[in-house]
């Protein structure tokens, strides 16, 4: 089964494929690495966001290609560094999150989002993320990247619902 762009949701599995770490360095990682908990279904099994695999990306990066010990790794991500969030800081480098119930700055907050994303794939900056890379290799063109933004706008609205 392909991979789904955009997909709110990846089991353990899936994580592990992706990152291309056997499932027991993810458990261990987890153990390691406090900002790295992915939540569990009724069932049990593990249920990553797309924020956790990319921490676990950022992990794998730190420790197999910069050389960090996992004690830097951790240091580095407990202080918000790559892949690790503190307060005020969320992906794409913005430095405030809209109230929950303002609509509108969320709606900006997308619009402005989309923009930089298509501006990078016009300027042939494409993300070398995982899900990025089916994107393309799929042929998704431009319906594809808005069935991702729409993703990730719901996936924005759900989080809100979360915090208040």
């Amino acid at each position: 089964m392909a991979e789904q762009p955009g997909k709110l949701f990846y089991k353990i599995g899936e994580v592990s494929r992706l990152a291309q770490v056997e499932p027991y360095i993810l458990r261990y990682w987890e153990n390691e690495f406090p900002a790295l908990s992915p939540k569990k279904s009724r069932g049990g099994q593990r249920v990553y966001r797309q924020k956790d695999l990319d921490l676990v990306l950022s992990i794998k990066k730190m420790l197999y290609e910069e050389g960090y010990t996992i004690a830097g790794a951790r240091k580095i991500i407990s202080k918000g560094g790559p892949g690790g969030r503190t307060a005020g800081k969320t992906a794409g480098n913005l430095t405030e999150m809209p109230e929950p119930g303002n609509m509108e700055a969320i709606e900006e907050m997308e619009a402005e989002a989309a923009a930089k994303q298509s501006r990078s794939i016009v300027a042939g900056e494409i993300n070398n993320s995982p899900q990025m890379s089916l994107l393309f290799s799929s042929g998704g063109g431009s319906s594809g990247i808005q069935d991702v933004l729409l993703k990730v706008k719901a996936e924005i609205k759900e989080i809100i619902e979360l915090v208040k």
